[in-house]
């Protein structure tokens, strides 16, 4: 009877079922929020420890920074999410009635809030993506401005619906915003899926058309690591652009994984090849090195054979045909064997071995 006190008479029973509904899943997303974040903190400590503790340094400081300034914003985002669930169940929690009023009413500290934060943490993710994309298909800046106009969409979506949650109690009960978040997740998923393409693009084109480059299978575990991450991502962005549309209510569920996958994909990118789970190999880049995606080898307990062939430039990764034979030049040049091929052949064997890369 208490919770039924201050409920108006002339609600409906349909009426009734939806807030109940509407609270029983903001509290119980983020308590799945919860959860997933303390996965998410797991992840980036591990991450963060294969990083500084590996021998060889795999992963560049940059990328190391981004993911931290990712983690601390994905956290703030947390913290004023979960601020705002506890106002409603804690703070004004007398009634059913109580907390939805509390629930519509427009808070700013914790709707701009967490609207700047989501934000922030969206130009994080993908701007990285992009700023890799850019540097593994020759700072070509056509290529990256579809990804860019996606990216911009997203903010400009996100702020509308931020700035309408703020000053229209209701507004988010309508199917404009229905749209406005179905245009936001699109566009994160376009931006995802067009930089993942085309990395891979690259790598693939490149590889077969230089005869001396090495084949496909020296950039598997590459594509790999790309390909999972990106999936990962785009795997709950679509659940999430197809719940919201279909108005199910697991859609709160599902914004919840998107909010957590937008900073574990790239964390659990750097983790894996922080641990060795990649193949070092530069002669992708054609006739660039790439400072996204700088596959070296580094000399360290190797015996004089391989450190004279580390001295003939191998791991510059250049693989055009005049660069390759200058190459097996001064490797005959060196060594004076009767076979520079195989010779040649056998270095990139010991580089398809070595599991260390470095991300800049």
């Amino acid at each position: 009877m208490a919770i039924q006190a201050n409920i108006p008479a002339n609600l409906t029973n349909a009426e009734r079922a939806l807030i109940f509904q509407e609270l029983d899943g903001e509290l119980n997303s983020k308590i799945l929020y919860a959860l997933l974040q303390g996965m998410y903190a797991g992840i980036i400590a591990v991450t963060l420890w294969n990083a500084f503790t590996s021998k060889f340094k795999p992963v560049g400081q940059a990328m190391v920074i981004v993911i931290t300034l990712l983690y601390m914003v994905s956290t703030t985002n947390f913290a004023l999410n979960w601020l705002y669930t506890s106002s409603i169940f804690v703070s004004h929690g007398q009634s059913i009635w109580t907390k939805h009023m509390f629930y519509i009413a427009p808070r700013a500290v914790e709707t701009l809030g967490s609207g700047a934060t989501t934000t922030v943490c969206t130009i994080l993710a993908d701007f990285t993506i992009i700023w890799r994309c850019w540097k593994v298909c020759g700072k070509r800046w056509l290529i990256i401005l579809p990804p860019v106009l996606f990216l911009v969409t997203a903010i400009v979506s996100n702020t509308i619906i931020e700035y309408k949650l703020w000053t229209a109690p209701y507004w988010q009960l309508s199917n404009s915003r229905i749209l406005w978040v179905v245009l936001y997740s699109s566009s994160i998923l376009a931006t995802t899926v067009w930089c993942t393409l085309l990395i891979i693009y690259r790598i693939v084109t490149v590889t077969w058309a230089g005869n001396n480059a090495g084949s496909l299978r020296t950039y598997r575990h590459v594509i790999e690591l790309l390909i999972e991450s990106a999936a990962l991502h785009s795997i709950f962005s679509i659940l999430s652009v197809v719940l919201n549309v279909c108005g199910n209510n697991a859609y709160w569920y599902t914004n919840m994984l998107t909010a957590v996958a937008r900073g574990v994909a790239p964390t659990l990118l750097v983790g894996r090849i922080a641990a060795g789970h990649a193949r070092p190999d530069d002669s992708w880049e054609g006739s660039m090195i790439s400072h996204s995606l700088h596959f070296r080898t580094r000399s360290g307990g190797q015996n004089s054979h391989q450190d004279s062939m580390d001295d003939t430039g191998v791991e510059t990764g250049i693989c055009e045909n005049t660069h390759m034979t200058q190459l097996e030049d001064d490797h005959c040049n060196k060594k004076n064997v009767d076979n520079p091929r195989e010779d040649i052949r056998q270095v990139e064997d010991r580089l398809n071995d070595d599991s260390n890369v470095t991300i800049v």
